[in-house]
């Protein structure tokens, strides 16, 4: 059972030496911290790979519309809020049931026309800066790092 301990710094001095005889003396607990290191490094590259291209939240929620049905929905008022793209390829919208949908648009010269003569909300989104020049940094220095880690751990065997 474990017992109550007064949280002081000689308590605290005493389990970390505590604890680190332990880790000298236990090949299990070494063996555990190896595989632990293994399983850090791997979790780490997953997290790098979703870093370097991280998916939209929110796309598998779209439903894809063609032209036309996304314009008579405009003209029969279903349309409430309309995100257009940068480039005005695609526009993200919102019907009154709170749908969530896209549409490739083409050059339609009267589309802003329609979506102001039906009440239709509109904005655009903004430009996508690229990937975050940290996390770049980041990954170019933490391979070596962990790399070098390895090298370390290894040689104290």
């Amino acid at each position: 059972m474990d017992q109550q301990v007064e949280l002081t710094p000689e308590n605290i001095l005493k389990t970390l030496k505590d604890m680190f005889e332990d880790y000298k003396t236990n090949t299990d607990i070494k063996k555990f911290s190896e595989e632990w290191g293994k399983k850090t490094l791997i979790a780490w590259a997953a997290v790098e790979t979703f870093m370097q291209n991280p998916a939209p939240a929110f796309a598998a929620m779209l439903q894809q519309y063609s032209y036309t049905t996304f314009v008579q929905q405009i003209k029969d008022h279903m349309i409430e809020k309309v995100r257009l793209d940068p480039t005005g390829r695609t526009a993200e919208f919102l019907n009154v049931d709170g749908i969530r949908g896209s549409v490739n648009l083409f050059n339609d010269p009267g589309l802003l026309k329609l979506l102001q003569e039906n009440g239709v909300d509109i904005s655009v989104m903004p430009a996508d800066p690229g990937p975050n020049p940290i996390f770049g940094v980041l990954s170019s220095l933490a391979f070596p790092f962990f790399i070098l880690l390895g090298l370390f751990l290894i040689s104290r065997r």
